[in-house]
């Protein structure tokens, strides 16, 4: 199935936002058009947060585009407005889109600039969000979300800044992704479909893995989970001695991941090693 990402650019679709969101796999508010489209362009910022709410109950990523640093970006220095502006969709977990830009020097001070707001910003924010996120799931949750809340919990008392998540469809992934937002979530799949989905989730790193399946079960998802924490060893993402919480299928025939284990990295992982033991 492709990719449904649906763009909210005049009024019919601020009317009919609710359908739009269910039916798509993620939302873009263009804010560049859809403020001339309104009878009253000083309600967009009200507009943002409403839908960005609705995004993040669903669990769909939302995206703006549109007056993204534009004013920084003429006068040369970093205006206030603009970081207020992405200062709070930060806080709100929204996503940038600068496909306004089109000099090469202009795209890269913007995500500079906003790599440095985000990490600032996000430290803070996603604190409170994990308590918001318990605070809206409908009890009782099904086994699979009882599982990723677990983990999510597993991952925030053992202060681990992993999850490893071996998948097949990635709706795992994307539910830890909505529980666990202060976590990087590290996914390993044979299906290039299901990493190409899961990058527009924030948060999740798909990774994929095209090596020959392995005839046993255990071996195939130890292989797969090694190969994730070398992955994250080699990007600084986990260092030697610092825990993670792997999520996966406790047998073949469990139809979602049941099982949590937290673990240590305590010996280096290279890619190398993991191609020699095969």
């Amino acid at each position: 199935m492709p990719h449904i990402i649906s763009t909210i650019c005049e009024q019919e679709g601020l009317d009919n936002i609710d359908d739009i969101i269910e039916a798509s796999d993620g939302i873009i508010l263009a804010r560049e058009f859809l403020a001339y489209e309104i009878l009253n362009k000083y309600q967009m910022s009200a507009i943002q947060m409403q839908i960005s709410a609705k995004c993040r109950q669903r669990g769909k990523p939302f995206f703006i585009s549109g007056n993204i640093l534009d004013e920084s970006l003429k006068k040369g220095i970093l205006v206030d407005r603009d970081v207020f502006d992405i200062t709070n969709a930060a806080i709100d977990g929204t996503g940038f889109l600068l496909r306004h830009l089109d000099n090469p020097s202009h795209i890269l001070v913007s995500m500079k600039i906003l790599d440095s707001i985000c990490k600032s910003v996000e430290s803070i924010a996603m604190e409170k969000d994990f308590w918001r996120v318990l605070d809206e799931i409908k009890m009782p949750a099904n086994a699979a979300e009882a599982c990723c809340l677990a983990c999510a919990l597993a991952a925030k008392q053992t202060v681990s800044k992993v999850i490893v998540a071996p998948t097949v469809t990635g709706s795992t992934a994307r539910h830890l992704a909505r529980v666990a937002p202060e976590v990087v979530i590290l996914t390993i799949s044979s299906n290039p479909f299901t990493a190409r989905k899961l990058q527009l989730y924030r948060g999740i790193i798909p990774l994929i893995y095209a090596d020959k399946t392995r005839s046993k079960f255990e071996d195939e998802v130890n292989t797969r989970v090694a190969y994730a924490v070398s992955y994250c060893v080699k990007h600084n993402i986990l260092k030697y001695k610092q825990t993670y919480v792997l999520l996966r299928r406790s047998t073949i025939y469990s139809g979602f991941p049941d099982q949590i284990s937290v673990r240590t990295v305590s010996s280096k992982f290279h890619m190398s090693d993991i191609t020699d033991s095969k």
